[in-house]
This record gives C-alpha cells, structure tokens and sequence, in this order.
C-alpha cells in the first residue's frame, strides 16, 4: 500500500469487500430496513477516522492541509487515496449545490434486482464521515442509481443536509436529477 500509515498512530483494519458483502446481507436478514441506518453509521465512523488518516498522509507526502490543495490536486489525491485502500476508483465534481461522487469498481458495489434501490449504505456513511471531517461540519450524502448502470458503479449526491433532503422530495415525486439539482440550486 503507498499510504504512510502508522499503525502505532491509528489502529487500521482491513476487510475484504466480500467480508463487507456478508455483513450487510447479515443485518438486513437480521434488521431488515433498519440495516441501513446501522452500516451507514458504521460507514461514517470508518470515514471520520478515514479523514485523520487522509490529512496524515497529505501531510506526509508533503502536500500541507487538504484545505491549501488546488481542487485538481486534491481531486487526484483522493482518487489515489482510496483506489491504494482497495475501494475503487472516484470522481468528484460539483453540480449546482451540491457535489457529485462517481465510484467505478467499487468495493461495496452488489448486484440488484430489478427494481431494487442501490444499496451501498456503508459508503454513504463513510463519505457522509470522509467528506464532513475534512470540511470540518456536517456533510449528507445520497446515494442516486449510476448514469451508466455499469456494473460496479455506484453516484452519490454531497451537500448540506437540506439541500439534499429537497432533493430526494423531488426525485420521489418523479424530478429526474438534473431538475431536481437545477430547483434546488435556484
């Protein structure tokens, strides 16, 4: 791994994306719809401590505070940051209000069936927790069906909570994204 992590600084623990599958199949078939509150906030706690160990190794690396990167560097840092981890590759880019994560090969990424929502509830969490600690306050995170539907993609909406709660309101009363995005960015 190129991270300069030091485990005698932050305890790490890593788990196979199968391991992470097992888990989530075991609390829905244990906690059904409450599952997904429980890996979300089991998601935003690994992306605070994520967020610690992201500002180390920029540090490290030489980089100073992630709020004295450029957006391009920062935006290559992170898709290095958690392609080296194993979660996959990422893009971010802001729409409007709000920002826009696009995970290609990603590491919670399951098949569905037809019909069935994404349902990659330990990442919206751990990007609610990733992407808060390093703006330093609270982020929310969507998780929206990819553009692409390709297989291992997962999108995910960042922004402040009540934007993102306008936006989910219009996408259940039938507003694709890009109008829900452009009502709520007026």
């Amino acid at each position: 791994m190129a991270h300069a992590f030091d485990p005698t600084q932050r305890a790490q623990l890593v788990i196979a994306p199968a391991s992470l599958h097992v888990l989530h199949a075991a609390l829905v078939g244990a906690l059904g719809p409450a599952a997904a509150s429980t890996l979300q906030a089991a998601g935003y706690a690994t992306g605070q401590e994520l967020a610690a160990a992201f500002r180390a190794w920029l540090d490290a690396l030489g980089d100073g505070a992630v709020e004295s990167l450029a957006l391009p560097r920062f935006e290559q840092r992170l898709v290095t940051f958690f392609r080296d981890l194993g979660w996959g590759d990422l893009t971010l880019r802001a729409e409007g209000p709000v920002s826009v994560v696009e995970a290609r090969d990603w590491a919670e990424w399951q098949p569905r069936g037809d019909g069935e929502p994404p349902a990659s509830h330990f990442t919206t969490g751990m990007l609610a927790g990733f992407l808060g600690g390093l703006a330093e306050h609270p982020l929310a995170v969507l998780e929206l069906e990819p553009v692409d539907g390709a297989e291992g993609t997962c999108r995910f909406l960042v922004g402040n909570e009540r934007v993102l709660n306008d936006v989910y309101d219009r996408l259940q009363q039938g507003d694709e994204v890009a109008a829900a995005l452009a009502a709520v960015g007026r």
